[in-house]
């Protein structure tokens, strides 16, 4: 550590050395502290996910409609569909052309509940006002699924429009995001963090490469500062931890099993304030369809 002037480094740049020079103290200590953290990721034990069980049929069956439709991305309704199949708790739901489909559906969940926009044409349904909550009963719902092909139909929006898909409204103050981004140099990366509207504000989110250890799904967990949260600040109910644990290592074996996967998101993974179950209250799936085409053997 040379605490001098900035010639000196200059001067240094242009020499041939093979030890780190550095300006002030707490920059050698920075650099310290980082080689140590690097041993002690060298060391760790690893312990492989196990393997769930799981219904790849009905996966398959999904992402085969949609390239039989020419699409690259799946409905809401679709992406649930491909969660549940893989053991992932999600909201109890259905879908719906209509308002009379949707309050039978409504009728059968239980109020209050969400009605959220169903499209092929639109992946962020809150920029158009697609997601209703706290439906209170039948002749709200009637009026929030008028108001809501109203406005897209004001804007030019209704092509693609599926219906919408009336979910169970759980209640929580703690939405997390979970999901994987396909990064050309790396491939698959698992992502977990803070979630809901405040994803790209905060960014507290934390990523790790597939497929993921047991070890990588508890340290992305405890890594983000959300963390506090999940454990249960301010008298809420704790999260359940192993089954957060065990949604992430799930989510990796998906797109392990599907590697044309290239985003998929979980926002939000509400955490129940009942009783601290992960639940996914919204999905979204893009893939490859060229490598889907070879991948489902699709001619």
């Amino acid at each position: 550590v040379f605490m001098t002037k900035n010639e000196f480094f200059a001067h240094l740049s242009e020499t041939e050395v093979n030890v780190p020079f550095f300006m002030f103290a707490e920059q050698a200590v920075e650099g310290l502290a980082r080689l140590n953290q690097q041993r002690l990721w060298r060391e760790r034990t690893e312990t492989p996910a196990p393997r769930f069980s799981v219904d790849t049929e009905a996966v398959e069956a999904v992402f085969k409609q949609a390239a039989a439709d020419n699409r690259v991305q799946l409905t809401t309704g679709e992406s649930l569909q491909v969660l549940a199949a893989y053991g992932i708790r999600v909201c109890r739901d259905g879908e719906a052309k209509n308002a009379d489909e949707a309050v039978a559906l409504a009728d059968k969940i239980g109020y209050p509940v969400v009605m959220k926009l169903n499209s092929k044409k639109i992946s962020h349904k809150t920029d158009v006002g697609g997601v209703r909550v706290g439906i209170k009963d039948a002749a709200q719902l009637r009026a929030e699924f008028a108001d809501l092909v109203n406005k897209l139909t004001e804007k030019g929006l209704m092509d693609g429009f599926e219906g919408v898909i009336i979910q169970e409204m759980v209640k929580s103050d703690r939405e997390m995001v979970c999901g994987c981004a396909k990064d050309p140099q790396y491939g698959q990366m698992m992502m977990f963090g803070l979630g809901g509207v405040f994803v790209e504000v905060m960014k507290d989110v934390t990523f790790r490469l597939v497929p993921l250890t047991v070890e990588d799904a508890s340290d992305m967990i405890r890594s983000v500062k959300a963390y506090k949260l999940l454990a249960g600040a301010r008298g809420a109910v704790p999260a359940q931890m192993n089954k957060v644990e065990e949604t992430l290592l799930r989510l990796s074996q998906l797109v392990e099993d599907f590697a044309f996967i290239d985003e998929l998101d979980i926002n939000p993974l509400m955490i129940s304030d009942k009783d601290g179950e992960p639940i996914a209250v919204d999905g979204r799936i893009k893939f490859n369809a060229t490598e889907a085409l070879v991948a489902l053997s699709i001619a």
